[in-house]
């Protein structure tokens, strides 16, 4: 896989977190959200992350999507808390 395969792939992983956590037209602001934040980031910088920790990262950035609910942004968030005490399990 080049590049641009790897960051797509991540990129695709990292909004199904999304859209697996968030439903409806919020979860769809979500994953466009998620993929907007990672997509001049370089394949590098994501692979060595877990997509729930990058989903939680671009969901907490208030700055980057001002419409997305705090009652949303918190859904995300407590399901990537939960996703990463499991893994530490």
């Amino acid at each position: 896989m080049n590049a641009v395969e790897i960051d797509s792939v991540l990129i695709d992983a990292i909004a199904a977190f999304v859209r697996e956590r968030v439903s409806g037209e919020t979860g769809a602001q979500a994953e466009s959200l998620a993929r907007q934040y990672y997509r001049w980031v370089p394949a590098e910088d994501l692979e060595r992350r877990e997509p729930a920790d990058l989903a939680g990262a671009a969901i907490a950035t208030p700055a980057i999507d001002l419409s997305l609910s705090t009652a949303s942004r918190f859904s995300v968030l407590e399901s990537w808390r939960v996703a990463s005490a499991s893994a530490a399990c």
